[in-house]
């Protein structure tokens, strides 16, 4: 058992192999495969494999190459060689190597060439004399980009001279004793500017161990059989490299190794205003100043539209004033804004269909002011709005606060009313005259959207949309029995144990004759009590579930003048959809 574990641990500890990451690009066909003998998985010629590969990834961590043997015996002693590319060095070479010998190693091969792209090995049994033929540059591999520069013109003669003109420079170099410190690699560019292929990039290497002569006798080689290979009648291809254990070469149009200060440049173009430079100069400025153009137009009309909309506002003062002979002021919305607190819940007295109403305070009169900040529902222009504003500002009545102002900044509509400290009807009466302005083109057959003060809208137009003159008999009479009774349309009021709202709270004490108990104590007892009573008769019939049960207001007038007209019974009015529970009796009085 022991042994078992000790047999995973070394296998999960095991190095990733090269084949787990990297493919290879070409790897020559196994000599000798086999189960048992000399290759067999436990056997001293696969151990000597290993350790070698392991000897050559640590030597080649220095200088990108390595070149030595392991073992004693004939049949089991190895040789080797690794390379690492020029710009591939350091670790990621030892690494790669690493990886590499290991994964041969596994597959039973007694001798094997590999090429990867920045690596190759290549291995075989016996001594060092495997790899002592500096001439023996076997095996070769070809590969090609897929793209050409196609023969018209003469293009693809001229790329494939220019790329060999290149690799002689660059292999001139590479074999110079003193280039790379020895190295015996060199990369090199030059310019050719034809068919889409701007510069051809190269680069060559030979092993270290050769001599000048050797390493520019083995480039001379591989770059005679670049025609053949790179080469056909349709054109020559962009790229192409040949891969040897002994010197390597590779042409592209793309850049693909690491550029250095040593990189060489051949006949690139002078430095000057190319047609192409000569656009980006010349062409960026314009689509700068155009996209500037486009992307400031909304702003530039947004303040051209805030001027003429500040000019038309100063005109509705002035008519205003004139007018009615009151003052009223236009509001800057950051003056607005600052009174509110920036509309703070802390400051808010109440919310109706039109929407949130603020309390405020201006510090530079040291007045406050009660801030209707209106829904985003009209679908008005600034002309209707005006005309509305003028005649709510011109309405004068003791049950109506008086319009101090208004102001209008982008899609913001506010009206600024007086402030009432006791609150009195403040949501219902701020929201009078406004219904023009959000439904002047609404119809009873067109509306679409219920708008105004939830407890005070018919049943009919709240859940259906259905509008009708009986809907305003309705809010008639909620109005008249908030009145008397001091409540809120929406509050919880108890009675007998059970939570009702308004309508149906009054109607309880009106079917008990204890209509007394709905009266508001502010009145006093400085009414008629059956003038009283019939009022609240009045109101009931008019918040009656069914509009078709509801008087006309000429009707209303009629029952409220007339005292000798028999009323009707008003029928029990149904609940709004809203979750009253068993709140304490109303959560705020008038």
């Amino acid at each position: 058992m022991l042994n078992f574990l000790l047999l995973l641990f070394l296998l999960a500890s095991w190095p990733p192999t090269a084949s787990s990451t990297v493919s290879p690009l070409y790897s020559t066909p196994c000599t000798s495969q086999a189960s048992s003998g000399a290759a067999a998985q436990n056997s001293t010629y696969r151990s000597n494999l290993q350790a070698l590969g392991d000897k050559l990834a640590a030597a080649a961590a220095a200088n990108g190459f390595a070149i030595d043997s392991f073992g004693s015996a004939p049949n089991d002693k190895v040789s080797g060689l690794a390379l690492c590319r020029g710009d591939f060095a350091g670790a990621d070479c030892a690494d790669g190597l690493r990886a590499a010998f290991h994964d041969v190693a596994d597959r039973l091969c007694l001798n094997t060439t590999v090429y990867y792209d920045q690596y190759m090995l290549s291995f075989a049994t016996g001594d060092d004399r495997a790899f002592s033929d500096p001439a023996n540059n076997s095996p070769e591999w070809f590969a090609n980009n897929m793209n050409q520069v196609k023969a018209t013109g003469g293009a693809a003669a001229r790329l494939m001279a220019k790329a060999m003109d290149l690799m002689n420079r660059t292999a001139e170099i590479a074999s110079s004793s003193t280039a790379n410190g020895g190295g015996r690699y060199a990369t090199g560019e030059t310019w050719f500017g034809e068919q889409g292929v701007g510069i051809v990039y190269g680069l060559v290497q030979c092993t270290p161990d050769l001599t000048a002569a050797q390493c520019r006798s083995c480039l001379d080689g591989i770059i005679a059989k670049m025609p053949a290979n790179f080469s056909t009648p349709a054109g020559t291809f962009v790229g192409g490299r040949i891969l040897g254990v002994r010197c390597n070469l590779r042409y592209e149009k793309d850049l693909f190794f690491q550029e250095t200060d040593a990189t060489l440049k051949f006949d690139m173009p002078k430095k000057g205003l190319s047609t192409t430079l000569k656009i980006v100069i010349f062409g960026v400025p314009c689509l700068v100043l155009i996209i500037s153009v486009v992307l400031l137009r909304p702003y530039i009309v947004k303040e051209i539209r805030e001027l003429l909309l500040h000019r038309d506002l100063v005109i509705l003062e002035r008519e205003i004033v004139s007018e009615s002979d009151e003052r009223f002021s236009l509001f800057k919305f950051s003056k607005i804004r600052d009174a509110t607190d920036n509309f703070s819940k802390e400051n808010k007295l109440g919310e109706g269909g039109f929407g949130p109403v603020y309390k405020g305070h201006l510090t530079s009169t040291n007045q406050y002011i009660a801030v209707k900040r209106l829904a985003p529902n009209s679908a008005q222009g600034f002309k209707e709005f005006k005309n509305e504003i003028k005649l709510i500002a011109c309405l004068r009545h003791k049950n109506l606060v008086r319009l101090l102002g208004c102001c209008i900044k982008s899609k913001e509509r506010i009206l600024v009313y007086e402030y009432m400290p006791n609150r009195s009807l403040d949501e219902l009466i701020f929201d009078f005259g406004i219904a023009r302005i959000f439904l002047s083109n609404v119809t009873e057959s067109n509306t679409t959207t219920a708008m105004g003060t939830f407890g005070y809208i018919a049943p009919e137009y709240y859940s259906q949309n259905d509008y009708s003159t009986r809907s305003d008999v309705f809010s008639f009479g909620i109005l008249v029995l908030e009145i008397i009774s001091g409540k809120r349309a929406v509050g919880s009021y108890k009675l007998y144990g059970r939570s009702y709202e308004l309508r149906r709270y009054a109607w309880q004490l009106w079917r008990e004759a204890r209509c007394d108990e709905l009266v508001d104590p502010s009145l006093g007892e400085d009414y008629q009590e059956m003038d009283l009573i019939r009022c609240i008769q009045v109101a009931l019939l008019c918040v009656q579930d069914s509009a078709e049960d509801r008087p006309t207001m000429h009707e209303v007038t009629t029952m409220l003048s007339n005292r000798n007209r028999r009323l009707l019974a008003p029928a029990q009015p149904g609940s709004f959809n809203i979750d009253i529970g068993d709140t304490e009796e109303s959560s705020e009085d008038i």
